[in-house]
């Protein structure tokens, strides 16, 4: 697939390419963009987390335009097409490390169910995805609000560099690879491969090719986890995932399926 045309913004410092790029969408309707900050002072996660976003990290958030799926109808609507659309963006953050990683290095490289990357089983990248009705692209039905797809990723920064506290459970690509890295050339390597991802999503769903290359770098796979979600703690074994994205999880008697969360990995005794 050619690359699709992205629009780059970069600023110096923003409180968050999210909220930069919700601004941007009403004046570029219909638009794919990519907005770049060289730091944030209020990024965010999942939940509301705060972000840390000092210079060196490759913070950025990628517009894309929501139309009805390929695969839906006006008479007949899929319940939410882009609901997978964390968990494929993750992947495409995932797949374009490991190409970086080299051959030695990529099969450490996975994907924890949602949207976070992991390099050796510390956290590198997070994927945040905000939904807007701002934007949206003329009268027709098939005319969806854009999508932000917020990233964040540990790229050019010694791991001092990060709070104290997540440092045991962070990672930077500098620390890891033991390397510098080229943080801009990285923002549009991953944006495209998101464009590419998002694009065949709206096509033809989560296609059996595309669930396949989530499982082969699917963290925990196997292993026993606790997922948090609505309250509630379950345990079991990761299964994997079902056809429209949502975590398997095999506990006493039943396999259950879960398409929200925060999932915690049970170090073996």
């Amino acid at each position: 697939m050619t690359d699709v045309p992205l629009p780059i913004f970069d600023f110096d410092e923003l409180d968050s390419t999210n909220n930069r790029a919700r601004e941007l969408a009403r004046t570029h309707p219909g638009e794919p963009l990519v907005v770049t900050a060289g730091r944030q002072t209020a990024g965010r996660g999942r939940t509301g987390r705060a972000w840390a976003s000092p210079r060196g990290g490759a913070w950025f958030t990628l517009v894309w335009p929501l139309m009805l799926a390929k695969f839906e109808t006006r008479d007949s609507p899929a319940p939410d097409p882009y609901a997978a659309a964390p968990l494929v963006a993750g992947l495409a953050v995932a797949e374009t490390l490991a190409e970086l990683a080299g051959p030695s290095a990529a099969a450490f490289v996975k994907l924890k169910w949602p949207n976070d990357v992991l390099i050796a089983g510390r956290k590198v990248a997070g994927i945040l995805c905000e939904r807007t009705e701002i934007g949206v692209m003329g009268p027709e039905p098939s005319a969806r609000g854009p999508l932000l797809v917020g990233v964040g990723i540990n790229a050019d920064l010694a791991l001092a560099e990060l709070p104290a506290d997540l440092r045991a459970s962070a990672t930077t690509l500098q620390a890891a690879w033991g390397r510098a890295v080229d943080v801009a050339a990285l923002i549009r390597r991953c944006a495209q491969g998101i464009a590419r991802r998002l694009a065949e999503l709206q096509a033809a769903g989560l296609s059996p090719a595309v669930h396949a290359a989530i499982t082969a770098r699917l963290a925990y796979r196997g292993e026993r986890i606790t997922l948090e979600s609505g309250g509630r703690a379950f345990q079991g074994r990761c299964q994997g995932i079902d056809e429209a994205g949502a975590l398997l999880l095999a506990t006493t008697g039943q396999v259950v399926a879960l398409t929200a969360g925060e999932v915690h990995h049970l170090t073996p005794r």
